[in-house]
């Protein structure tokens, strides 16, 4: 294993956000680090020390809104990224919707990039192919910003004609118009969680018990979203 210079510099309580590594490479690192902590992925082997988002369930919570408010035709613009996020929020929202006995068309996901040109680029997409959709999930603020601005560039108003949910709830969500509803992703309670976390294990280096570090987003209402009932 190569040279870790945090480690060299005796640093015994790191956070690492670590999306593509080897599994079994960061359960060596929990070994020879007392306090390391695992951010935004979950190993089972090391679950006492992954603090966690759960996007299946998080997905599942947006989709469930606009279901309850009377949409049926959903459109998903996702990340081109292969990481673990994107798929799990897919996930989540073909849960939401086979619990109430419906599926999510192939035709209605877009990937592009994860940033308002590429949300902007996945609706034109889905236009362009006639998708029907009257909801668009989309898998961070910055795409679902970009979502609206190609809506009204088609003369399709938000939300009277379509909905728009996001994903993170940044500053932008507050300052675009519409306010953007959007899932609140707790970054900062999970960093000073996980950093809590970190101090505690380097001073004890076994746990007492094998507790996960899980963490939820909540639905941040504004007003990019319309009932239909």
């Amino acid at each position: 294993m190569r040279s870790n210079p945090l480690r060299d510099q005796n640093c015994d309580a790191i956070l690492l956000h670590s999306e593509y590594s080897d599994e079994s490479a960061l359960i060596g690192l929990t070994e020879q680090i007392p306090g390391l902590v695992i951010i935004n992925r979950f190993i089972p082997k090391i679950a006492d020390r992954c603090v966690w988002l759960d996007n299946v369930t998080s997905a599942q919570e947006a989709t469930n809104y606009l279901l309850d408010r009377g949409h049926q035709d959903f459109a998903v613009i996702t990340s081109i990224y292969q990481n673990r996020d994107p798929a799990s929020r897919i996930l989540g929202v073909r849960q939401a919707l086979l619990l109430r006995d419906m599926k999510l068309p192939l035709d209605a996901i877009e990937e592009s990039t994860a940033n308002m040109e590429g949300g902007e680029a996945a609706v034109q997409a889905l236009l362009a192919r006639g998708t029907p959709f009257t909801a668009i999930l989309a898998y961070n603020d910055l795409m679902a910003i970009g979502a609206i601005h190609a809506l009204f560039a088609a003369g399709i108003r938000v939300p009277e004609d379509v909905s728009v949910i996001g994903f993170d709830d940044l500053s932008i969500a507050r300052a675009c118009r519409p306010r953007l509803t959007t899932m609140h992703y707790p970054i900062e309670e999970m960093a000073n969680y996980a950093t809590d976390l970190a101090i505690k294990l380097a001073s004890n280096a076994t746990p007492e018990s094998r507790n996960t570090h899980l963490f939820l987003s909540n639905l941040v209402e504004r007003d990019s979203v319309a009932a239909l009932v």
